[in-house]
């Protein structure tokens, strides 16, 4: 095994799909003022000119075509395959509409050498914060962010007094919360985690049937429940500067699974997070994990009809029975664009 402080081979892996050009070149150019030995670009079916970006900006700069969109789960296995064929110590995963600061990778690889020191490169990964992704989980528990193991679609009744008394705490108090500079997590996003290439014989690729949307949080869950680490690295940021599928609309689950922009990506988020839970997690006791599944789907119906919104409702819970009886991979009536 190679001594951490001679890490030198950091490959960027970028998924990106359609024409995305607006997003892909700033993170390109900031990326290029990060540490890296090679980027590599995963074009996920995009139908425009990537080749000319990469040539206008740097020679270490390759583009991966994939003939469809694969999701995101069948882009980064791609990217990650990839790096593996070019020998590449450390993996860097990178959305294409998030971009790192001129320190984002010092910091975030300063972390990953402490921590290498403690724990074996393939059961350790670090990951950058964004603030858009992590800020209401980090600020409730700035110390550990585990999902409840009993919450359906992160909902949990039981968790409903210690919510109302965090915010009214949080109303009355003036005193700014300090962030510990790493906090322990479950999972985690794709988009910024950083890894050494033995974590991936370790765990596996991702796994494609999900196609998007849970499937990093089922890859990164891997590494906690084979004995790895995972950190959450808070002076490590990444900007999202793309738009969130549900911009504008409450963070509440009931408003996003309802309103969030397109139908496709209301259903595979839905079916994935119940197969995740239900399949993989495997919540125990049921009976509550069953609870906040009732709870959850009254309150649902109940908003839908308050907006109108009958038909997502069909589709969420077409998602959830699709994702209790465990058929994944891309569903006919929800092609990827």
């Amino acid at each position: 095994m190679d001594n951490p402080s001679s890490f030198h081979s950091i490959t960027a892996v970028i998924v990106t799909y359609g024409n995305r050009k607006c997003f892909l070149e700033p993170v390109l150019k900031s990326v290029l003022t990060q540490q890296v030995h090679s980027i590599l670009i995963i074009n996920n079916g995009g139908r425009w000119d990537i080749e000319a970006l990469a040539a206008s900006l740097s020679p270490i700069i390759q583009v991966i075509h994939l003939p469809t969109n694969t999701g995101s789960a069948g882009g980064f296995s791609a990217g990650i395959q990839k790096a593996l064929e070019l020998q590449s110590q450390l993996i860097w995963l990178l959305d294409d509409d998030t971009c790192p600061s001129t320190q984002t990778l010092d910091q975030l690889f300063k972390a990953y050498l402490d921590l290498s020191s403690k724990h074996q490169p393939e059961n350790l990964a670090v990951v950058c914060f964004r603030p858009t992704r992590f800020s209401p989980w980090v600020y409730s528990h700035p110390n550990r962010l585990f999902r409840n193991p009993f919450s359906f679609m992160g909902f949990d009744i039981t968790q409903i007094p210690s919510r109302l008394w965090t915010r009214i705490t949080r109303i009355f108090s003036h005193d700014p919360l300090i962030l510990p500079d790493k906090i322990p997590l479950e999972t985690a996003p794709y988009s910024g985690l950083l890894f050494h290439s033995t974590l991936i014989k370790h765990i596996g690729l991702p796994c494609q049937d999900f196609v998007v949307y849970v499937d990093d949080s089922e890859f990164t869950y891997r590494i906690t429940q084979t004995g790895g680490v995972l950190y959450l690295i808070t002076h490590s940021v990444l900007k999202d500067i793309g738009p969130i599928w549900h911009h504008g609309i409450s963070t509440h689950q009931f408003f996003v699974a309802l309103q969030g922009q397109d139908d496709f990506r209301a259903y595979y988020n839905m079916r994935n997070e119940v197969y995740f839970d239900l399949h993989i997690r495997k919540h125990a006791p049921q009976w509550l994990y069953h609870i906040n599944q009732i709870l959850f789907f009254g309150i649902l119906f109940m908003f839908s009809i308050l907006y109108g919104k009958q038909k997502r409702y069909r589709i969420l819970v077409r998602a959830i029975q699709d994702g209790q009886t465990q058929r994944l991979g891309i569903h006919p009536n929800y092609p990827l664009s």
